[in-house]
């Protein structure tokens, strides 16, 4: 895509998700719990555009998930389920 301003480049989902390594449904799974927003949603066609600086928190999710500690239940509105438990056994820190 270009860029909204002029100087940030945006990325469509299928080129973001090459970039990440993370399928498209759960870029729109984290969109819909609120933990990773695109940078710009199209306003007609819905289609979802990320911006290069969203590859670092993405990674996070992506090791998350990989590790167990991410829940993978729908959650519409609400908080992405972490799995605390699993991560205090683990020493990691949310």
């Amino acid at each position: 895509m270009g860029s909204i301003d002029g100087t940030t480049e945006l990325l469509s989902i299928s080129a973001f998700v090459r970039r990440v390594g993370l399928a498209p449904s759960a870029l729109r799974f984290y969109d819909d719990c609120r933990v990773l927003r695109p940078a710009w949603v199209d306003g007609t066609t819905g289609y979802r555009f990320y911006s290069p600086a969203q590859e670092a928190p993405t990674a996070v999710l992506r090791s998350l998930r990989e590790a167990g500690l991410l829940g993978r239940r729908g959650c519409r509105g609400k908080s992405c389920p972490v799995n605390a438990d699993r991560a205090r056994s683990q020493d990691l820190r949310l």
